[in-house]
């Protein structure tokens, strides 16, 4: 595997665009690259090769410490194990996370107000099945999920963090808030 030097100052900004969790240097690299594809960038020789160089594979402290669980990759100099190799997803190929709020609303609505999660991603699968695409149904790379379900439930997180859903609710049960149900009546009366 080729060997990349660093700048302590250019490896302090890659570790600065990483997802903690989920990227190691040579994700952020790719996505840095398929940014920067189609622009006209200057030929590299513009003197911020200087420094102390730092070379990746070359264990670095980690950026995700706390709560490190020893099957969650994390950024370090070295390279991952068991790399996954798959790149980010074009704008427009998928639901949007947010597009599963309203279907999500209603359904609880249509649940009295709470329903146990795998009973409310069934209805807001069936709900939103003409906007659901081969792409939402791809397994993700952790082989434990589909796409679109991943995108439902990191907008029912969302949803608790807008006061619509409780944070309180027995695991595994989405509730409705009295701002929740406001909302549905909206959405609701709006004709969806």
């Amino acid at each position: 595997m080729p060997q990349i030097l660093l700048t302590d100052e250019t490896w302090a900004r890659l570790k600065g665009r990483a997802e903690p969790f989920e990227d190691t240097p040579d994700d952020v690299v790719r996505r840095l690259l398929d940014a920067t594809d189609n622009q006209d960038l200057p030929d590299g020789k513009d003197g911020y090769a200087t420094g102390k160089v730092q070379s990746l594979d070359t264990p670095l402290p980690s950026v995700v410490t706390a709560g490190h669980h020893s099957n969650t990759p994390s950024i370090t100099g070295a390279p991952a194990p068991q790399k996954r190799r798959h790149s980010r997803l074009g704008h427009g190929l998928k639901v949007p996370q947010g597009d599963f709020r309203n279907p999500i609303l209603m359904v609880l609505q249509e649940m009295e107000g709470r329903g146990h999660a795998r009973e409310v991603l069934k209805a807001v699968e069936r709900r939103m099945s003409n906007r659901l695409s081969h792409v939402d149904y791809q397994i993700l790379p952790s082989g434990q999920q589909k796409r679109w379900e991943k995108s439902a439930n990191w907008e029912r997180q969302q949803m608790v963090n807008d006061g619509l859903l409780r944070n309180d609710s027995q695991r595994g049960v989405w509730e409705l808030t009295e701002a929740g149900w406001a909302e549905a009546r909206k959405i609701k009366g709006a004709g969806e």
